[in-house]
């Protein structure tokens, strides 16, 4: 199963994606492949939006199966992080047995 758990500091969050779904053998496994897409194409619009200097403090470790995403929201990510995590719902949704989001807020 991959756990994403999102969490928000006021202005500051924090993403992480443990473990791989398990739908399918690896290199077969579509759940683990839209989970691990959604990621990557987060952590390329964070790094695009921090190079241009539209975000502050981002930071990413990405590996096979661990993710740790950290940003500071200012509004100027063109609405990335809204669609993906539009899209890990909807993942998790239809494959809740495979894959957990969950959403914290301190």
């Amino acid at each position: 199963m991959t756990t994403i758990t999102h969490m928000r500091q006021g202005t500051r969050h924090t993403l992480t994606a443990v473990g791989h779904a398990g739908y399918a053998p690896a290199g077969q496994d579509v759940v683990c492949a839209a989970v691990s897409t959604l990621l990557c194409t987060l952590n390329a619009c964070l790094q695009e939006a921090y190079d241009r200097a539209q975000i502050e403090h981002f930071s990413a470790e990405m590996g096979s199966g661990d993710t740790l995403l950290c940003w500071e929201d200012t509004g100027e990510d063109g609405g990335a992080w809204d669609t993906i995590r539009c899209g890990l719902r909807l993942v998790s949704g239809h494959y809740p047995a495979y894959v957990q989001y969950k959403e914290e807020s301190v």
